[in-house]
């Protein structure tokens, strides 16, 4: 018979391919009554709002221990993320969608490629 191995999962949007990939995980815990954190590699807030936005839709979320920080830590974060962290504890935006503003001069500044998807998924402006 086997043990159990884990106590929790660890799982950040990132590393797993995003949204979809990350809930597919937290789903797999859930069916084995394990509790899961929502953590971060250093990133910009778009990807904070996304995790954030995840884990409250989870019902194995960890009360606490998660990491939305990166925006804390970052310099020239084109959003407003960091707005949304008070007091050690990140909060749900009431905006729209990822509930963040993108500050466009800040993002020019920091773009090094860009590309344009058109509807078909057709890709201009970066090597295939």
């Amino acid at each position: 018979a086997r043990g159990a191995c884990v106590d929790v999962f660890s799982i950040k949007l990132s590393k797993n391919g995003g949204i979809l990939p990350s809930r597919k995980i937290a789903e797999l815990a859930e069916a084995h009554g394990l509790k899961i954190l929502i953590n971060s590699m250093i990133e910009f807030g778009v990807s904070q709002a996304a995790a954030l936005q995840l884990g409250v839709t989870l019902p194995n979320l960890l009360e606490a221990g998660h990491a939305y920080m990166s925006a804390h830590r970052m310099v020239d974060d084109p959003t407003d993320f960091a707005a949304n962290v008070k007091g050690g504890m990140a909060r749900v935006s009431e905006r729209p969608g990822l509930g963040v503003s993108i500050d466009t001069e800040k993002l020019a500044r920091i773009t090094t490629e860009a590309c344009t998807i058109d509807e078909s998924g057709l890709r201009e402006g970066l090597a295939a």
